[in-house]
């Protein structure tokens, strides 16, 4: 099992981590210093990116559940039925939640 998230970014000493909720050590995205020919830029991006995956990762899997558990309950030819109608409800609501998760693990671009 891995550490619980969120995970946090954070920077000293121009070194680069990525901590728990209590502060505790989860990456260390390496010291420029024990690396010279590491970007520092690029090593923030990277640790951003690992943050918000970690973060996201849930929110992910739970859009993909309510979507593909609303797919579940489509009867055939629902959407020319009364008995479409709320289905058809349950797909939108799962599209909404997917939207936003893709939107959280999108806001590290």
């Amino acid at each position: 099992m891995h550490t619980p998230t969120p995970w946090h970014l954070e920077g000293r000493f121009a070194a680069v981590y990525v901590t728990d909720e209590d502060g505790c050590l989860v990456a260390d995205c390496d010291h420029p210093a024990r690396l010279p020919h590491l970007d520092t830029e690029n090593q923030l991006a990277n640790a951003h990116f690992i943050v918000t995956a970690a973060n996201s990762h849930q929110a992910l899997v739970d859009a993909l559940e309510a979507f593909l558990g609303a797919m579940d309950t489509f009867p055939a030819g629902c959407i020319t039925t009364e008995a479409g109608i709320q289905p058809l409800k349950n797909i939108a609501a799962a599209e909404r939640q997917a939207r936003a998760a893709l939107r959280l693990a999108r806001s590290a671009e």
